[in-house]
């Protein structure tokens, strides 16, 4: 049996072939390569549905499934949206000497494991407090009043959770945070505000193990 996806607007149009019970790829359009698969187990049950990977903005247009020997098509449209840096609306607020989290993640989630993350405070210099590069840690850049105290979630970036953890907070530690990853074009700004427990705890209303607070006043 021979599986056709294709992309009419494009040359070639070939986005995966399938032809006597193996891929065949010679023909396929370069920017689908090892990107487009189909569920061989699933064959044998009439599924031939495409799995497409590491999605592009490219890859936005119309597709079309053909099954020569039994005359058969379908035609399917794919919108392809960008992911956007989602943070929280209202500041952090933490205590000195605790640990705290700067939440950031992606909407729709993409996996960042192989993108770069940076981290920054714009108004420092060095301004990188974090980056995460080519699937490690890259810290060579990193301003020196946050060695050995930020870390990411990194069981979480395969479901685009680029969080930062600040540990042992600091007075100085106070500002704006932006969260960028170069790759996706896409960025947020998150504010930390630090103060002493148990004075500022009171007038936030917040206990010394709280990351997340309610201004009440």
């Amino acid at each position: 049996m021979t599986v056709e996806w294709t992309r009419p607007d494009l040359q070639p149009r070939f986005v995966y072939l399938w032809r006597d019970g193996h891929e065949l790829l010679v023909q396929q359009n370069p920017t689908y390569k090892r990107r487009a698969s189909l569920f061989t187990d699933k064959l044998k049950l009439g599924d031939v549905s495409l799995k497409l990977s590491d999605v592009r903005l490219s890859d936005e247009g119309k597709y079309r499934c053909f099954i020569p020997s039994l005359g058969k098509e379908t035609a399917m449209e794919l919108k392809v949206g960008q992911p956007q840096l989602i943070g929280p609306p209202q500041p952090i607020v933490a205590i000195v000497d605790d640990d705290t989290i700067l939440p950031c993640h992606l909407e729709p989630a993409v996996d960042v494991t192989a993108r770069t993350v940076e981290w920054t405070r714009p108004d420092l210099q060095p301004s990188f407090v974090h980056m995460w590069r080519d699937g490690a840690n890259l810290l060579i850049h990193q301003n020196p009043t946050y060695e050995g105290r930020t870390s990411l979630f990194m069981d979480k970036l395969k479901h685009g959770n680029v969080s930062l953890k600040l540990s042992e907070v600091k007075l100085s530690d106070e500002g704006r945070y932006k969260c960028f990853i170069p790759s996706l074009g896409t960025e947020t700004t998150i504010e930390l505000v630090v103060g002493k427990w148990p004075d500022f705890g009171v007038l936030f209303g917040i206990s010394p193990s709280s990351h997340y607070y309610r201004c009440c006043h």
